[in-house]
Parts: C-alpha cells; structure tokens; sequence
C-alpha cells in the first residue's frame, strides 16, 4: 500500500472529505459485494449507505502494523455487514412483516367461499371497505396459489422456495385483481 493512501486512511476517521476519497477509492469493493446480495425493499443507494457504514467501522479499526492490506480488510467487514444487513432484514419476527397482505380486517371464509354460499360472501363483503367477488379472485389462483392464500391469510408465512414463489405469484395477482375492481 501506498503511504499517500495509507495516510488518506489514518485521516479518513476525523476528515470527511479523506473518508469521502477512501470511499472513492474502495467502491468497486462494495459494488462488487452488493450484486451478491438482494433484500426486497432496500435500492442501490440503500446498500452503498451501509457500505459507507462499514467503511466507517473499517477505517476506524485498521491497523496498518499487522501486514494486511485495507482493501481485504474492509472487503471482510463489509461482507459481515451486508450479512447483518440481510440476516436482520429477514428475521423471523421481520418476516411477517415483509409478506402481509393488506387484509388484515377481513374475516374470510375460504371454504364457504370456494362452495359458493352467498351468505359467507356478503358477510366478508360487509367487513370490507370495497365490495369485491372474491370467487372471481380465487379462480384465477391456481391450487398451490389457493393453498398459499390461505396460509398468508392465516398469517403464516410459506417456507418452503416453492411456496414463497407462489406467495408472490399471489400477491401480484391480488394487487392486479384490487387495482381493476377498484376503479
């Protein structure tokens, strides 16, 4: 390592326009890590900020005297960090978050829906805000789909690859289903 970047680094903790240039620097570091990783809900600039946090921590902590060279030392913190990042993002106590469905207010009968009693569809239809025929929804899902509906309606959430892929296969089709009845 160079001493001009090697004092770029010492300051880079007490000067933000040397922490600026450090990150300069590194950013092919944190981008090439970033394709690596994919959280729903969290953009570019959401993962070059916490990038920018674990330069932070690494600039910090480096110790020129052990021999190891910077940019493998903040690639290491780095991936820690984005592991964090998407360990805490997919939580257990997180993930209901991230797959609920805005029908928390609606107590659905799915069995008397599916054998058409019109009794259980105007009760569901009372406790919603819009009217709509949930029937025509329901068969539009496939088996799976229809099984996964239930699931995420009882606020569990699938886990199994194939179960999460049909969980948003279903919510696609509600959002498209709700944006068409609701005009």
């Amino acid at each position: 390592m160079r001493k001009d970047e090697l004092a770029l680094i010492q300051r880079a903790p007490d000067d933000s326009d040397a922490f600026v240039e450090v990150f300069r620097l590194y950013k092919p570091i944190a981008l090439g890590l970033m394709r690596q990783y994919n959280l729903r809900g969290m953009a570019r600039e959401d993962w070059l900020q916490e990038a920018q946090l674990a330069l932070w921590r690494a600039v910090r902590m480096y110790d020129a005297s052990s021999g190891s060279q910077f940019g493998s030392y903040y690639k290491m913190i780095l991936r820690s960090h984005f592991s964090s990042v998407v360990r805490h993002g997919l939580a257990k106590k997180r993930l209901l978050l991230n797959s609920s469905l805005a029908l928390t207010e609606a107590d659905v009968d799915l069995d008397a829906i599916k054998s058409g009693q019109r009794d259980a569809r105007n009760a569901t239809e009372r406790s919603m805000v819009v009217r709509l025929d949930w029937q025509e929804f329901l068969d539009m899902l496939s088996p799976l789909e229809l099984r996964v509906f239930e699931h995420l309606l009882q606020c569990e959430v699938p886990a199994s690859n194939s179960g999460r892929r049909a969980s948003e296969r279903v919510r696609r089709k509600l959002r498209m289903f709700l944006a068409d009845n609701m005009q």
